[in-house]
């Protein structure tokens, strides 16, 4: 019958018919299309390597001996934090004493349970002076001690608000490991480039070149990570001498991605073919000032005029993107503008220090910074 339909139709009408059914199909597709995408969640799924370039070497992937970014990056996929396996916190009335218990069961990635003991270990190596600890300043004074196999109590001297997220922030690392090291010695290791941690990740291979240049670290899954395991099956951190040797590295494909921190670096246009994708966080630049090295910096009414004398709104936009960063009057973001000291015009405050170097007959001030291109400009 449709056969005889068909021969039915002139030649303009079996145009008119195809045409119809071409875009009753077309419309049915992009129907389809429209639903599916309305009522369907993407979700990620496991597996897959991703390679991240650095350019650097690392040196000792230590959290409490380090500060070298490149040790820091690799570490953080290596050692957990008190956080990730904290499940209560109790603090005294005055909050000198913070107990806290964690998590039972907990293995070290060579399958060594993590205890209270590690804990206690990390905290009295980043105090012992010869460690020469990063962490050193953030936790002089404070006494540790293990109350069960999963309990320990930190106690302060003086109270301090942010100390519960000193203990969250605080990296572990295994006593069973280090504890038989001189403090002066751990920075030389062997298992500073065999960590045994308790991240997400752990080491599988370490490739170097002839002249001991490391070229790449293969991290795996760590099957006694206590929290959700990563989707990403290996992560492969690649290193190199130059920003430019790791710029044509991705252009050739063979990095995924990279990282950077300074601010102006993070632009499309560096590096052709890019997505850049922005994480905010916490990071503040500012002019510390040494009285005892100037007498006129010892009057307030100098250091004010010094301070706004600046116009932080041009250095904004000389110096980081529109949008990626905010001038600050204090320490604290969260300070309320009536406690800041009372602001000059800066015209006021220009012409007052013009008035000091007219009576002083000269006036010198030495400013040093970090060998970092954006803080010289």
């Amino acid at each position: 019958m449709c056969k005889n339909l068909w021969n039915a139709f002139t030649k303009k009408e079996r145009r008119v018919f195809l045409a119809a059914v071409v875009v009753c199909a077309g419309s049915a597709v992009t129907a389809g299309a429209l639903a599916f995408n309305e009522n369907s969640v993407f979700i990620p799924v496991a597996g897959g390597i991703y390679r991240e370039g650095e350019v650097g070497q690392p040196v000792a992937i230590n959290p409490i001996t380090s500060a070298n970014p490149v040790d820091l990056d690799v570490g953080a996929l290596l050692y957990g934090k008190v956080g990730d396996i904290l499940t209560s916190h109790e603090m005294s009335e005055k909050g000198l004493q913070h107990t806290i218990k964690i998590r039972e069961g907990v293995r070290w990635s060579n399958g060594t349970p993590l205890t209270s003991n590690d804990i206690v270990f990390t905290v009295r190596a980043i105090e012992e002076p010869e460690t020469r600890s990063p962490l050193f300043k953030k936790w002089a004074g404070v006494v540790v001690e293990r109350v069960s196999e999963l309990q320990v109590r930190f106690t302060l001297q003086t109270p301090y608000a942010f100390f519960p997220e000193a203990i969250k922030n605080l990296p572990i690392i295994p006593e069973h490991v280090f504890g038989k090291i001189p403090p002066a010695n751990l920075k030389l290791s062997d298992y500073n480039l065999a960590p045994v941690g308790s991240g997400p990740y752990k080491v599988h291979t370490l490739e170097k070149r002839r002249d001991g240049f490391i070229k790449e670290i293969r991290l795996v899954r760590n099957e006694e990570y206590p929290l959700p395991s990563p989707f990403i099956d290996e992560f492969v951190f690649m290193f190199f001498e130059t920003e430019e040797a790791r710029a044509s590295a991705f252009q050739k494909r063979q990095i995924d991605g990279m990282g950077v921190s300074n601010p102006g670096e993070a632009r499309k246009k560096e590096v052709r073919g890019a997505e850049v994708t922005l994480f905010p966080f916490s990071r503040s630049y500012a002019l510390f000032i040494n009285e005892a090295l100037n007498p006129l910096l010892k009057t307030r009414g100098f250091r004010q005029a010094l301070r706004d004398s600046i116009d932080k709104e041009a250095l904004l936009q000389t110096l980081f993107n529109e949008g990626l960063a905010s001038p600050l009057e204090g320490p604290f973001a969260a300070l309320p503008q009536s406690r800041n000291t009372p602001r000059m015009e800066q015209g006021e405050a220009r012409a007052l220090i013009a008035s000091r170097k007219e009576a002083e007959g000269t006036l010198a001030l030495n400013l040093i910074v970090p060998d970092v291109n954006f803080l010289k400009r």
